[in-house]
């Protein structure tokens, strides 16, 4: 009667177990449905009626369409526009969870054909729902070439919801408005993200951004390293256009605007929103005719705290309102910031500064600038800090004398001068700035790196004396890990010190000479170097002092 019943039961399970529509799961957020497979996540796109339940990857997804079962979408894979004759998102938006629970979806390939399709992304829109921990890699999305397409992001089109711990890499181009890396648009949060790759827009293309193309949301602790080009307006190696809040976050892409672009920058294009604590290093270049180019923001309507930018900024003829840091400055707030890239316009250019080209009815504090202005024959209004001021205020901000004109707008100091405290009247040198005397330039302290340890000047040979000579000694500054320290200065604070010191030299010689770290009694060691020839049998300070000479020197 037991083996009666037991079978029975095994009979009942099998119509469910096969009909399941995905690998496992329920789609609760105890026991989110699992996506093991493209099938799985076709299902997903699919079926809109799931659009708000959890969902979690058990697996890499790879996408490519020359694999069977794959293609090319004309559409968002999920949550798609279903109407595109006006710019307003018309579907189902996706609400629910979707966990990568740290996989990768690959070789996602979108192609409009030339048609006006709007929305594109792995995910159309996303609407109160969360995406998290997914990785995006070989994206390709080409949207409108006749016609323009909107709202267009490796990952998502527009972003209502929350998205963290994501990245996405590949290519998008295309006629397009609202551009990005991740996302098109952002109206939600997004925090611990990235983006890498080449973003291009053509024939009147605007809001493009490395990593969000748009941004009325949150957007903190991300980072985009793509390059970004086109005839353009609002480009930015970060975000195309910022009416929201930006912070901890940085750029590094090239911007390139062609012919007639504007309002380009090396982090927002058109900031009226706040950044904080961001910064950018991709130089920013436009052709002729180009009316806002900064190194960090190509215009600033809003307000810009504790950022700076080196990336050099260069314009062509009959270029306007080119800055260091941002083109121009109207009515917003710049505060705590320097730029240190330099600022060049053609023939018939006006209106540049290291700093910004106009402040029009904004406020200056704070800040400095080194880069080098200039231009061609027949241009105006140049300065070493700022270009012209019609109205607005300048206050305690300075500029390294050889950089450009004095016009008066800001303090000229030479370059020993600038390496003073003493020379920044007002400035808050325990809670927001660090100088290195008579070696550096002011820095923000939120941009020193834990294993800076004395004088604020890049990781070097000093800062590792300082490590070894604390070395097992309890409270001191070499206690850098975990970050606040665990009271010991060990090899965990060793190990982020050597992620940070040269990092584009070899770090494997210094992992393998952390591994054979006071080994006694061996016949040899490769890191016994001391004294030379031959070493004296253990490893020590002494190969650690000429291990560290030889590392400053790329050999």
């Amino acid at each position: 009667m037991k083996r009666l019943v037991f079978a029975i039961l095994i009979v009942a399970a099998v119509p469910a177990i096969a009909g399941a529509k995905y690998s496992g799961g329920s789609g609760t957020s105890d026991n989110p449905y699992q996506i093991g497979s493209a099938a799985d996540l076709l299902t997903l796109a699919a079926d809109a009626n799931d659009y708000n339940q959890s969902f979690i990857l058990i697996a890499d997804i790879n996408l490519d369409p020359n694999l069977p079962g794959n293609s090319v979408f004309t559409t968002a894979v999920i949550a798609r526009d279903t109407d595109n004759s006006n710019n307003s998102f018309e579907g189902v938006a996706f609400t629910g969870v979707f966990d990568g629970a740290g996989h990768k979806i690959t070789k996602l390939t979108i192609n409009t054909n030339g048609a006006e399709n709007d929305y594109l992304g792995l995910f159309g829109n996303i609407d109160g729902g969360e995406v998290k921990n997914l990785g995006l890699e070989n994206v390709s999305i080409t949207g409108g070439l006749s016609s323009y397409s909107t709202y267009i992001g490796g990952l998502a089109g527009e972003n209502y919801g929350t998205i963290s711990n994501c990245f996405s890499t590949g290519n998008l181009e295309g006629k397009a408005y609202f551009l990005g890396g991740l996302a098109g648009g952002n109206d939600g949060n997004i925090s611990d993200s990235c983006s890498a790759g080449t973003i291009t827009g053509s024939n009147d293309s605007g809001l493009l951004g490395g990593l969000v193309g748009e941004n009325y949301g949150t957007i903190s602790n991300c980072f985009s390293t793509g390059n970004l080009e086109g005839k353009v307006y609002f480009i930015g190696g970060l975000v195309g256009g910022n009416d929201g809040s930006i912070s901890n976050s940085y750029s590094t892409g090239a911007i390139t605007g062609w012919d007639d672009s504007s309002s380009l920058g090396g982090l927002v294009g058109d900031n009226y929103g706040t950044v904080s604590n961001c910064s950018s290093t991709g130089a920013v270049t436009a052709g002729q005719y180009s009316y806002y180019l900064g190194g960090l923001a190509g215009d600033n309507y809003g307000i810009i705290s504790n950022c700076f930018s080196t990336g050099d900024v260069a314009g062509s003829n009959e270029s306007e309102l080119l800055g260091g840091l941002t083109g121009d400055n109207y009515y917003g707030s710049i505060d705590n910031s320097y730029s240190m890239g330099a600022v060049n316009g053609g023939d018939g250019s006006s209106y540049l500064g290291g700093l910004a080209g106009d402040n029009y009815a904004g406020d200056i504090s704070n800040c400095f600038s080194t880069g080098t202005v200039t231009s061609g024959a027949g241009s105006s209004y140049l300065g070493g800090l700022v270009g012209f001021e019609s109205s607005g205020s300048i206050i305690s901000c300075y500029f390294l004398v050889t950089s450009g004109p004095d016009n008066g707008l800001g303090t000229p100091l030479t370059d020993e001068e600038m390496k003073q405290q003493n020379n920044y009247v007002g400035w808050d040198f325990n809670d927001i700035w660090a100088i290195c005397e008579g070696t550096n330039y002011p820095r923000l302290l939120w941009s020193i790196l834990a294993a800076d340890i004395i004088c604020p000047d890049g990781v070097d040979i000093f800062d590792l004396a300082v490590l070894c000579e604390q070395w097992l000694v309890e409270k001191i500054p070499a206690d850098v890990a975990p970050p606040g320290g665990d009271g010991i200065v060990n090899f965990a604070d060793f190990a982020v010190f050597a992620d940070q010191w040269a990092v584009t030299q070899d770090i494997y010689a210094l992992l393998d000479f952390a591994e054979q770290w006071l080994k006694v009694g061996l016949p040899s060691h490769s890191a016994d170097i001391s004294p030379s020839p031959g070493g004296d049998g253990i490893v020590n300070f002494a190969d650690l002092a000429v291990m560290a000479d030889y590392w400053l020197q790329g050999f």
